[in-house]
């Protein structure tokens, strides 16, 4: 029996199938876009959409930032190659660059505050049960997100975004 894959590697054909091959390749670059390009340039390159060229061949749109442009430019046949490599032989023919702000730098992202002290003892009671740390991080990470995300679903409206009352 294989080991562990991961779920890209899964998921891929199954999205092929249900969105079409342009839009599940498109998929995929974002998922290995810092593989492909290297993880210095990713942050300053995103794939944008895949259009399908006359012959076969698809052209790739790259939003970059400008600084990175002419580097990335230089880079294209390389870039092509690995395309080529992650999706099929002659899936990519040419690369299109646009210019654009696409991020300065790395995301800086805003810890959410910790999760009141009640749903903190539920959601570790729930991990109990699970050996495995990684895992267990993951699991308690997507709990707090669902603990999050229906705590605002709940909240009543705030002042701010209430109703005005008219005298």
């Amino acid at each position: 029996m294989a080991g562990p894959r991961s779920l890209t590697y899964i998921a891929h054909p199954i999205a092929r199938r249900a969105l079409g091959k342009k839009h599940a390749d498109l998929g995929l670059l974002l998922d290995h876009w810092d593989d492909i390009v290297g993880g210095d340039l990713a942050r300053y390159a995103v794939p944008d959409r895949i259009a399908k060229g006359r012959k076969g061949g698809a052209t790739l749109h790259v939003r970059v930032a400008p600084g990175a442009a002419s580097r990335l430019q230089h880079d294209i046949p390389r870039l092509i190659e690995r395309l080529n490599a992650v999706l099929g032989t002659g899936a990519v023919e040419s690369v299109r660059l646009t210019q654009t702000n696409v991020g300065a730098g790395p995301k800086r992202s805003r810890r959410p505050p910790p999760l009141p002290a009640q749903e903190a003892a539920t959601l570790d009671s729930l991990m109990l049960s699970v050996q495995d740390p990684s895992l267990r991080a993951a699991l308690s990470a997507l709990g707090e997100g669902i603990f999050r995300r229906s705590a605002t679903a709940q909240r009543p409206e705030t002042a701010r975004n209430a109703p005005r009352k008219t005298q």
